[in-house]
This record gives C-alpha cells, sequence and structure tokens, in this order.
C-alpha cells in the first residue's frame, strides 16, 4: 500500500540495501508535506501491524512448546515467521 501511494507520486523506496523500509520513505517525504499526511498514516499502521505479528508470533511459539511439537513442525512456523519480516510489507 505504501508502496503504491509512494509510486502514484513517482517516489520510490527501492530495495535500500542495509537501510530500514521505514528511514528510506521518511527520506522520500522530506520536503513533500502533502505527501507525507498521506503516508504518515499508512506507515504507523503499518508498524502496529509488525507489532502485533511479533505477538501473535510469540504466542504461536508458547503453544508450540506446550504442545510438545517436534522440529519439523517448528521449522515450518520459523519460516513463515521469517518470510513475513522484509520490508515488503508496504
Amino acid at each position: 500500500m505504501i508502496r503504491g501511494v509512494l509510486k502514484t507520486f513517482g517516489m520510490l523506496p527501492g530495495s535500500g540495501r542495509g537501510q530500514r523500509f521505514d528511514r528510506r520513505v521518511e527520506a522520500l517525504l522530506e520536503g513533500e508535506p502533502q505527501v507525507a499526511a498521506i503516508v504518515h498514516p499508512l506507515l504507523e499502521t503499518w508498524h502496529q501491524l509488525g507489532k502485533q505479528i511479533t505477538i501473535f508470533d510469540k504466542a504461536v511459539q508458547r503453544q508450540v512448546r506446550a504442545d510438545g511439537l517436534d522440529e519439523h513442525a517448528r521449522g515450518h512456523i520459523h519460516a513463515a515467521r521469517t518470510s513475513r519480516r522484509g520490508d515488503r510489507v508496504g
């Protein structure tokens, strides 16, 4: 969503190797108050979503340990968690 809005205004955050997605977006928004007014609420939502995913992940991990799932199942859960961590959410 964030990438789509930025693209509408000709702004592309790129892959920014070594730099977090939100920092790249903030750099693009400098001097663009009208676009920032649209994107900042989206960034806040993105941050909150990330926090909630972390909470859910920890709850699932606790349940996996409590249920005594084997290493194979844990590996699948770990793979699902790490695939969501990229900055592609925007």
